[in-house]
């Protein structure tokens, strides 16, 4: 398994809100294609500090119940505190790692956003917790393109830390293209062909939240982009670079793509 590059430290968790504004919509897109609704029990794999399990919360409603698993003590001890809030008694989360966890009682669905991507065998990992499921539950993934992170228009700054994140997370050990593996890991996990599909965020403009996004990702991936060798802070000057690029790209008449999200969604065999 791959180190997760992008820490788990307090301002990453912030980004990983941001992150969530902008792609919440996208994740729901794949679970409600998938099948996820009223009533069903799930579990969120590489939960983080718990938005993508609070998205599927609201699709399972209060009859339903969804456990949000991750490896991180800090990002399951926020998430908790985010459920206790809002007093939602019908989510849980849980530190382990996905190869030691199994839940009381066969699930109605396992489900994930931007997890397989640090599997070092992701077929392997994908038909272990698929066996978690009921028979004819489902699986359902999304994960992320990075190569698909592109500008068009005259944008260096946005070119060069599209670089950098995507060469920090090879040298990770990170797959940045899982998305595009998809389909062949459901096949070798035993699923068959999946339900697939892509969407994409393109952004321009002074008003986007695009900016602080990419801004705020290379902040989180630069303590291992400088220990990798892939780039200094001094370099990249993350902490200007949010404002920097938005001016780039208005003055420029820019377009940013930011990366590919690539669902996938198979049911278990009967």
């Amino acid at each position: 398994m791959a180190a997760y590059a992008l820490g788990h430290s307090e301002g990453e968790l912030q980004r990983l809100a941001m992150q969530n504004r902008m792609f919440g919509e996208l994740t729901l897109d794949v679970f409600r294609r998938a099948g996820i609704g009223e009533g069903m029990k799930v579990a969120d794999f590489g939960c983080g500090a718990g938005d993508t399990t609070f998205l599927l919360r609201a699709m399972v409603g209060p009859g339903g119940h969804v456990i949000g698993i991750d490896r991180s003590a800090d990002a399951i001890a926020k998430a908790r505190q985010r459920a206790a809030a809002v007093e939602l008694d019908n989510v849980e989360f849980v530190e382990a790692n996905a190869d030691d966890w199994s839940p009381a009682e066969p699930l109605d669905a396992v489900a994930g956003r931007f997890v397989m991507m640090y599997q070092s065998d992701p077929a392997a990992w994908l038909r272990r917790v698929a066996g978690l499921v009921r028979h004819g539950g489902i699986v359902a993934f999304q994960e992320i393109v990075v190569g698909q992170l592109r500008v068009v228009g005259d944008a260096p700054l946005f070119a060069r830390g599209a670089d950098v994140m995507l060469e920090t997370f090879r040298r990770s050990g990170a797959d940045p293209n899982m998305g595009d593996r998809l389909a062949p890991v459901f096949r070798a996990a035993g699923l068959g062909d999946p339900g697939m599909i892509a969407a994409q965020r393109v952004e321009c403009g002074p008003d986007s939240a695009g900016y602080a996004l990419f801004a705020g990702t290379l902040a989180s991936l630069m303590p291992v982009a400088e220990k990798l060798g892939v780039t200094t802070a001094a370099e990249i000057e993350v902490d200007t670079l949010a404002g920097r690029l938005r001016e780039e790209v208005v003055r420029t008449g820019a377009t940013m793509f930011l990366p590919l999200l690539v669902g996938a969604w198979a049911t278990t065999a009967e």
